[in-house]
């Protein structure tokens, strides 16, 4: 359940709503309108969706400090991410 509402918040949330708002916005698109914050935001969140997935897709038994591959991926590239966001952050 946990992983279900992982996966559909992040892909409803991002993906659907931005080809969506692209779909009906005549304009540039909607990323080119963002600031680097907001890019690198949904940037981050389609990375670790995309981990998410890869994980459930190709289900390994190699684990790195008792957890799953992709979780261990998940939570360096979420930290990593987290890193980036607070560096880039408006003072």
């Amino acid at each position: 359940m946990a992983i279900s509402d992982i996966l559909d918040s992040n892909l409803f949330n991002n993906v659907a709503l931005l080809f969506c708002i692209d779909a009906i916005d005549p304009g540039a698109p909607v990323l080119s309108n963002t600031g680097d914050f907001v890019a690198g935001e949904t940037l981050l969140g389609l990375s670790v969706t995309g981990l998410f997935l890869m994980g459930l897709v190709e289900r390994a038994d190699r684990t790195i400090l008792r957890m799953g591959t992709d979780s261990a991926a998940v939570l360096i590239v979420y930290t990593g991410g987290m890193i980036l966001l607070y560096s880039m952050r408006e003072s």
